[in-house]
């Protein structure tokens, strides 16, 4: 299984690292973990293959219509 680290996610999807970190951190990789490094301290790795359904989320507030649809 290869896993991925969020520079290499950041550079697939061309966004920046944060921008990776905070998808990571809001569940939306279920697999990812963190590595401690020696050098480097925390490395996230996430598994190719939950890059596979992956849709890059919509920045902003959620729409009126969103909302209604989640209710």
């Amino acid at each position: 299984m290869k896993e991925l680290t969020a520079k290499d996610i950041a550079q697939i999807f061309k966004v920046e690292k944060r921008v990776v970190q905070g998808w990571i951190q809001r569940g939306y990789f279920p697999n990812a973990r963190k590595e401690v490094h020696p050098i480097f301290g925390g490395v996230w790795l996430v598994p190719e293959s939950d890059l596979k359904n992956f849709c890059i989320p919509r920045s902003g507030r959620p729409s009126k219509k969103e909302l209604n649809k989640a209710a």
